[in-house]
């Protein structure tokens, strides 16, 4: 990501958001690489960034992924 907004930014980009789509929550790797890594990198060359929200806990979510889980509980409940 580092290599990535040098490039970009060398290229005339003058703010991005970055979302770290492989990852539901925060995790070690998101919270280091963009929140630390990428953030001072962006300092130093001048470029505004910000990290889009992880959904973690949200109730939304999680009622949506309980959702997700019984629907397939009862497609399967009579076996296959």
């Amino acid at each position: 990501i580092c290599d990535y907004l040098r490039a970009s930014r060398h290229e005339g980009l003058a703010a991005a958001v970055l979302c770290p789509i492989g990852f539901l929550c925060d995790h070690v790797e998101v919270l280091y690489d963009l929140d630390r890594e990428a953030a001072q990198v962006a300092e130093e060359i001048g470029l505004v960034i910000t990290r889009a929200e992880a959904v973690n806990d949200n109730p939304q979510f999680i009622d949506m992924m309980a959702d997700v889980v019984t629907s397939t509980m009862r497609r399967y409940a009579p076996g296959r």
